[in-house]
């Protein structure tokens, strides 16, 4: 996996921001690399970590980054859901999910 090597400002910066990623990602594409990975753009540091389930009800988990993985080409073995494609959710996503109902 390769990692940008930008400062954290800019792999966090605005949209308006977004070319420096952009020619980053395409520089380590050029260099051969198929995987990407960098921080979450979208999440506070720190704010990526979970919950776990106590007899008090949900306790936080120890804090950590969230992480972007951008792999390209084809990965034959690979399973998962499509849940955004270009920053929006999948048009087919909400087919497969259960609408909530009152109890």
């Amino acid at each position: 996996m390769h990692e940008p090597k930008l400062p954290l400002a800019a792999l966090t910066s605005a949209p308006d921001e977004y070319e420096v990623c952009r020619t980053e990602a395409r520089r380590l594409r050029a260099a051969g690399a198929v995987r990407l990975v960098t921080v979450s753009a979208a999440l506070q540091a720190g704010e990526a970590a979970g919950f776990h389930v106590g007899t008090a009800g949900l306790i936080r988990a120890t804090p950590r980054d969230g992480k972007v993985v951008v792999h390209f080409g084809v990965l034959p073995d690979a399973e998962g859901w499509c849940a955004a494609d270009a920053a929006r959710p999948d048009a087919d996503l909400l087919g497969y999910i259960r609408p909530l109902r009152p109890a």
